[in-house]
């Protein structure tokens, strides 16, 4: 059976701002230096107490668009995901919080995570890890509004990558843990759905740089940017990791360009790039 999905006219005057902000992603982004820089579609009006934003991702200039945004607490989190929309599972759940349709994706212990349609063709999930998660994940659902002003912002640019790879498909991604300075990422895509095939990340610590990254060992001395390093590299892949300073760490992967990169041009990858000042953290 087709549900239809309404957006109630308060609930879609509070989010067309932010469909309109969404569309900033299409601006290219060609060049080799300067900052990469985009603002925040979606944001949510509730959250739980305590609750504190430590990650920004997003795609800018790339085919396909996403968002993604984090804040944790004590004893809990709150992530928030915009992209297409893709429509309801076969097995998701319908259920109508303040009038407006969603449904229920995932549900166990004290995960939730549930989806809604924001209207012109995209969605958000909101996923909630804490007591009572479904009563925390519908009610952040319903509370999104536009934000359009939060950034997303790194100051980082590859110089050089092989002729055949687009400069203007990015993913970018800002972390800030609490007391910690702030960790930033860039990635380069060569087609809207496929993989990163470039990827860097500079960070105050080893421990930072290699968060939440493939555990590919990086055994073999490498002098890269005048600096001593370690790397691995079995073609297609390569990785890069080296202190560029004290607290100013760098981890660059190449993988699945075609032709491969070998191994003088996975250096020349990371000996190019632009890495400028870490932006702020601005709320």
């Amino acid at each position: 059976m087709n549900i239809p999905r309404r957006i109630f006219l308060a609930t879609w005057v509070a989010i067309a701002g932010g469909v309109w902000a969404a569309r900033a992603w299409r601006v290219s982004e060609v060049g080799t230096f300067g900052n990469i820089r985009t603002v925040m579609a979606f944001r949510p009006a509730w959250l739980p107490d305590g609750a504190v934003e430590d990650f920004r991702l997003s795609t800018v200039g790339a085919d396909r668009f996403f968002q993604g945004r984090q804040w944790r607490g004590d004893k809990h989190s709150v992530s928030l995901e915009i992209s297409p929309a893709k429509g309801p599972g076969a097995d998701d759940n319908l259920l109508t919080v303040q009038g407006i349709p969603m449904w229920i994706d995932r549900e166990f212990d004290d995960i939730c995570s549930v989806w809604r349609s924001l209207g012109q063709g995209l969605e958000a999930n909101v996923g909630v890890v804490m007591a009572n998660p479904r009563a925390a994940a519908t009610r952040v659902a319903a509370s999104l509004v536009a934000d359009g002003r939060t950034p997303c912002e790194v100051a980082m640019r590859f110089g050089w990558l092989p002729d055949t790879t687009p400069r203007d498909r990015f993913g970018i991604e800002m972390r800030h843990r609490r007391g910690e300075p702030l960790t930033q990422a860039l990635s380069c895509y060569d087609s809207a759905l496929g993989p990163a095939r470039a990827w860097a990340r500079v960070g105050p610590t080893e421990k930072a740089v290699l968060e939440d990254v493939s555990q590919t060992q990086v055994t073999d001395p490498v002098t890269v940017r005048g600096r001593l390093g370690m790397c691995a590299f079995k073609e297609p892949f390569g990785r890069v990791l080296v202190e560029l300073s004290p607290g100013k760490w760098l981890c660059a992967d190449v993988d699945g360009f075609r032709p491969p990169l070998g191994w003088a041009e996975m250096l020349r990858v990371v000996e190019e790039m632009w890495i400028g000042d870490v932006p702020a953290w601005l709320p």
